[in-house]
């Protein structure tokens, strides 16, 4: 039987590449669905059903 240290707790592991858990967003690239790549059209986004 292997001891397990409180390090080895899976609740307490968070993910690393995650910029949404940072105190410094701002410091590494947004989430993917953060990102915005093109600018939005007000006018299509009002009909869409996004909202």
């Amino acid at each position: 039987m292997s001891k397990e240290t409180p390090k080895d707790d899976p609740r307490l592991q968070s993910d690393r590449a995650s910029h949404k858990q940072t105190d410094k967003p701002w410091k590494g690239n947004p989430e993917k669905e953060q990102r915005n790549e093109a600018d939005i059209d007000l006018e299509n986004w009002h009909r869409s059903n996004t909202h």
